[in-house]
């Protein structure tokens, strides 16, 4: 996950695949992962998996003088064990709330929340820090090395262990037999993950295959709105058969009938701008993005006329050429492989 993810963060790692492979063995993985975590209590010994739970749970004076820095005894699992267990089952928590949030608000912008991937990217970096740190401890610091056998095999050595984790009193835990009824249990989680990530890859592949620049027609089926979005259709056609004013008039007619889409006011500030009023175009641009900040071609159109782009007359400022460069930006990280993305990056880099 964290090598698809960074391909599709990373716009300049386009290159190693594209964008909608990326993201359809980025999700594939996700259900995956969280398919084996449904699988690990459905299968296993859950007798024992409570009493792990419950040891990690519980912090003890000695625990807590440890992360402190003072040697304490410390039973099976140390207090920074503990700590690391808890964070990352609460990254996993907001990895798949997160995660859900995105790829729900591409098909629908009711979900698209400003702050979905602020908290994705900001819970990887922390993700990013936890693993290295435990891939460290058991692979290169000589001391904590040996634990890798319990990773592996399945125990460590007992003198290891007598200094390492001096409190802990190892019991033999009982050996379960697969019941037919838990192994059917575990093969329904599996075929579910499987039909669930087969699911997800073919929506998002499908999705890229013929993905529309506009979503007016996902619009709900309600006589009003259907003969809005009409007109805003028909102002699309005229505004690329170079019928400007025209098109303005059937732009402002949509936004006058549905105020709440971001998309057909940002249409409209961009055809004003064009039609040599960037102070109005600059008023209905920002309300777009007010509207809908997961909107991309909001922050394009916005940063466009900023940057006093197509023929928008007018003083511009430096302050206006920073918050141009930053809504196009904005407008990289949401959408990367946009056709527009090229003209964007052009933009920004003043070219």
């Amino acid at each position: 996950m964290l090598a698809t993810g960074l391909v599709l963060y990373l716009p300049s790692l386009s290159s190693l695949a594209s964008r909608p492979t990326a993201k359809a063995v980025h999700l594939a993985i996700a259900v995956a992962w969280l398919t084996t975590l449904v699988a690990i209590p459905v299968l296993g010994n859950r007798r024992q998996l409570r009493r792990t739970r419950m040891e990690i749970e519980r912090f003890v004076d000695d625990d807590l003088r440890w992360l402190m820095g003072k040697r304490t005894p410390q039973g099976r699992f140390n207090a920074g064990q503990k700590v690391h267990t808890i964070l990352q089952a609460a990254i996993a928590g907001l990895f798949t709330v997160s995660g859900t949030l995105l790829w729900l608000g591409e098909r629908n912008t009711t979900f698209r929340l400003s702050g979905s991937i602020a908290l994705h990217d900001l819970t990887m970096y922390v993700a990013v820090a936890l693993v290295v740190g435990h891939l460290f401890l058991a692979l290169v610091w000589p001391t904590t090395r040996p634990a890798l056998r319990g990773i592996v095999r399945g125990a460590v050595r007992k003198d290891w262990a007598t200094v390492h984790h001096a409190a802990w009193a190892p019991g033999l835990a009982p050996s379960v037999a697969l019941s037919a009824r838990r192994e059917m249990l575990g093969l329904a989680v599996g075929v579910i993950g499987i039909a669930g990530g087969w699911w997800v890859v073919h929506g998002v592949l499908d999705s890229a295959a013929v993905k529309a620049s506009a979503p007016v027609a996902k619009a709900p089926v309600v006589p009003a709105r259907v003969s809005a979005l009409q007109l805003a259709g028909q102002a699309q056609a005229l505004d690329q058969a170079g019928q400007l004013p025209q098109a303005l008039a059937l732009y402002q007619q949509a936004v006058a009938a549905l105020p709440k889409r971001a998309d057909l006011r940002a249409a409209l500030g961009f055809a004003q701008a064009r039609a040599g009023d960037p102070p109005l175009a600059l008023r209905t641009l920002s309300a777009a993005v007010k509207l809908d900040p997961g909107y991309p071609d909001a922050h394009l159109y916005l940063g466009a006329v900023l940057l006093h782009v197509d023929g928008a007359a007018g003083h511009v400022g430096a302050a206006d050429k920073v918050r141009g460069r930053r809504e196009l930006r904005r407008f990289l990280v949401l959408a990367p492989d946009s056709p527009n993305a090229p003209s964007a990056r052009q933009l920004l880099h003043g070219r």
